[in-house]
């Protein structure tokens, strides 16, 4: 008898939710505030996030078609992380812009996960519903007057809320199912 293998990774899936949800808390506070820290500190944050999907991509996935759909996530977040850190100006005048698209782009690529899981993965539809989810958020942003920074951070505050909430639930529904943690995130 083969000895059951833990999963670790659930925890990083809670702790992107606990972040999601203070700085959804913290937009709602202090949304003028948040704008800026958002402006300031988003470029940096997707770099980190490139490396770490590409971390993952090229170590634990065995699937080509999700280390497709993680390449493309991590490109994504690079090309979007060098317009806000390499053009300042155009990131403090067109974030919700340049938020928004990123936002709406992460959203699809999420529902194009769902396609490529619903034959390998059973709770597929709890990563539709993060696709789904984020494509809402990303579209209501883009749709928010730009010069209004106090609904900006609003509407940015309920999409980190929610899927910070949505993350926090799956990491302990999903524990004990590694594809399917990777595949939400």
């Amino acid at each position: 008898m083969m000895p059951k293998k833990k999963y670790r990774s659930w925890w990083w899936l809670f702790v992107a939710g606990i972040i999601l949800v203070g700085i959804g808390i913290y937009a709602i506070v202090k949304p003028s505030s948040m704008f800026l820290y958002l402006i300031k500190y988003t470029g940096y944050a997707l770099v980190l996030s490139t490396f770490f999907l590409l971390v993952h991509a090229f170590t634990s996935v065995t699937s080509k078609g999700e280390f497709r759909l993680l390449i493309c996530e991590a490109i994504t977040d690079l090309a979007f992380a060098s317009i806000l850190i390499f053009n300042p100006f155009l990131a403090t005048v067109a974030f919700p812009l340049v938020i928004g698209s990123w936002i709406l782009i992460r959203g699809i690529i999420k529902v194009f996960y769902f396609i490529f899981l619903s034959r390998v993965v059973r709770g597929r539809h709890y990563v539709l519903t993060v696709g789904v989810l984020t494509i809402i958020a990303g579209c209501i942003i883009l749709l928010l007057p730009p010069t209004r920074i106090d609904e900006v951070s609003y509407g940015i505050s309920v999409f980190a809320l929610l899927i910070g909430g949505l993350y926090i639930f799956d990491a302990f529904k999903f524990k004990n199912n590694e594809s399917m943690l990777t595949a939400l995130i």
